[in-house]
């Protein structure tokens, strides 16, 4: 049968329980997968979910036992923008369709996440090329002013 993540993929193996599972999230095969909660849309309340973030998109799902099954939905990062304060354990997701609030068990935790999501945002690479060209324009044009300062300077000591 076809599984949510495609008839190409090995099935990722259930771990058998939730110390397993926050060891599966450190190091896995998918890209990064965890127990984050959610804020729902409803209640405002939070809710613990399993994510899998694989292949520019981050799938969630009751728990880690349900993941080889149909998520409970996908976030595609393409377009996300993510935001984590230092320190903190929560953070954001924003995609043009929706809102986002993520709750992580530690402020490293979110700090992985953030850095994984955005390894995965089309947005956040493409503004890193455009801050990274920016940086370069700067110091052209601070080099030009050097050069145009030392031109002027030569210009006036010469005598008329």
């Amino acid at each position: 049968s076809r599984h949510w993540w495609g008839p190409s993929q090995p099935a990722p193996a259930p771990e058998p329980s939730r110390a397993a599972a926050a060891k599966a999230s450190k190091v896995s095969k998918l890209g990064k997968c965890g127990y984050l909660q959610k804020k729902g849309p409803r209640d405002n309340s939070f809710r613990m979910r399993w994510f899998v973030l694989q292949q520019g998109k981050i799938f969630y799902f009751p728990n880690h036992r349900t993941s080889p099954h149909k998520p409970i939905s996908s976030i595609n990062l393409r377009e996300a923008v993510v935001t984590g304060a230092e320190g903190s354990s929560r953070f954001r997701l924003q995609t043009p369709e929706k809102l986002y609030e993520l709750k992580a068990e530690s402020p490293g935790d979110v700090q992985d996440w953030v850095k994984h999501v955005r390894a995965n945002s089309r947005i956040y690479r493409e503004n890193n090329v455009l801050a990274a060209i920016q940086a370069s324009i700067d110091q052209s044009e601070v080099e030009i002013a050097k050069y145009d300062t030392e031109r002027l300077r030569r210009y006036l000591e010469l005598p008329r």
